[in-house]
């Protein structure tokens, strides 16, 4: 499996189609798209800054993953810093704390699918977990992708859901502990409007 914990930076071509697949359809996405253009200027300087920002963040926090483990003396400083007390319960294991600690480390960089948190999730803890999404307008059986952003949001009325997210668990972890820490753990990093089902797999 990759290992999605380590930040891996992303080149200025990579940038520049990224901002260009983000731009509203129209003449100047067109324009983005034929070399020479001005629009095209533009998101190749904006790839390039990108870029270097991105290498800064591969430098400074492979270097942070690395030196977070559970003998480090800094995890209480981490814990404080990272505002995990607000929503998590801290582990009594340092060796669980400081998965917790690595996990956020990077998801505030980047964790923009749910692949990516099934992936973490499994790396940290070793359980692997699946995450479905329905939409509210949709059938049940109507399933489909959806990209996340890192942030917070606060408790929703669930009837104003847009989304339901099912997280399955494998039935047969034994594990409540963790199992309490990872539903902490996506309630606080998974942004959208949502309502959450957690099911045990038979």
């Amino acid at each position: 499996m990759t290992n999605i914990l380590k930040y891996s930076a992303k080149n200025s071509a990579t940038w520049k189609k990224l901002l260009i697949n983000n731009l509203p359809k129209g003449d100047i996405t067109n324009s983005a798209l034929v070399e020479g253009k001005i629009p095209e200027i533009l998101m190749e300087a904006y790839g390039i800054c990108f870029a270097r920002f991105d290498q800064y963040l591969d430098e400074t926090m492979n270097g942070l993953l690395g030196v977070v483990t559970k003998d480090s003396i800094l995890l209480d400083n981490w814990w404080k810093e990272l505002k995990l007390g607000d929503t998590i319960t801290k582990p009594s294991d340092p060796a669980i704390t400081a998965g917790l600690i690595k996990l956020f480390l990077r998801a505030k960089v980047g964790l923009f699918t749910y692949e990516q948190i099934e992936n973490l999730i499994n790396e940290i803890f070793g359980i692997y977990i699946k995450i479905r999404l329905i939409s509210r307008n949709e059938a049940n059986s109507n399933i489909y992708n959806m990209t996340y952003d890192y942030a917070f949001l606060e408790d929703i009325d669930e009837q104003d859901a847009l989304y339901t997210v099912i997280i399955e668990f494998p039935a047969t972890t034994g594990r409540e502990d963790y199992k309490t820490i990872i539903k902490q753990v996506l309630r606080k990093i998974i942004n959208i409007n949502y309502k959450v089902i957690y099911m045990d797999n038979d």
